[in-house]
């Protein structure tokens, strides 16, 4: 992938080791992926970015409040049901509008730890309360949270995230969420 690495291992620029495929050594992935483990240095900066997500979220509200209020119809950028927008084709609807704000809504009790995020692994019936990721972090190892064990200290019983939420998202936005959302904010 890279053309001149700088490593203290040659035998690494030497091309592709047993496991090659189209030119690429699967196990330097695999190394890659596993060293994706970053200890936390300043804990109070994940408490500043909880705030500033919470921040996004009411600021999203007062946003459609005061679009959904404009009556004109002129290079909206965001524009409400009523208008159209400079961008072709693309219209925003009302159900959009409503499940947009559900969403901020559903994101703000996560956010709070008042419901909890679905735990990926079977037989589990607590949830993982995100505001706790948070405010009590821990070192994060994308491999452990892919398996499970780096979620345990944030296991919780309690009320989990309305599934319907984020169904009735992808189907209103047509699979297309993402992009609407980097629109949306």
């Amino acid at each position: 992938m890279f053309a001149k690495p700088q490593t203290p291992y040659p035998f690494l620029v030497a091309g592709t080791g047993t496991f090659d495929w189209s030119n690429i050594d699967i196990s330097d992935i695999v190394a890659f992926v596993h060293l994706i483990n970053f200890p936390v240095v300043e804990p109070q900066r994940l408490t500043s970015a909880l705030q500033n997500l919470q921040t996004v979220t009411a600021l999203s509200r007062q946003s459609w409040k005061l679009i959904l209020a404009e009556t004109d119809n002129d290079r909206e950028w965001l524009p409400n049901p009523r208008q159209k927008g400079v961008i072709p084709n693309a219209a925003v609807t009302q159900p959009m509008i409503d499940n947009w704000l559900a969403f901020m809504n559903e994101t703000d009790v996560l956010l709070t730890g008042k419901k909890l995020i679905l735990f990926w692994r079977k037989r589990e019936a607590r949830g993982i309360n995100l505001n706790k990721v948070f405010t009590q972090p821990s070192s994060f190892d994308l491999v452990l949270w892919v398996q499970g064990t780096a979620a345990a200290p944030y296991l919780e019983s309690g009320v989990k995230t309305d599934a319907g939420v984020w169904q009735r998202l992808m189907q209103v936005f047509r699979g297309q969420f993402f992009r609407f959302a980097a629109w949306f904010n």
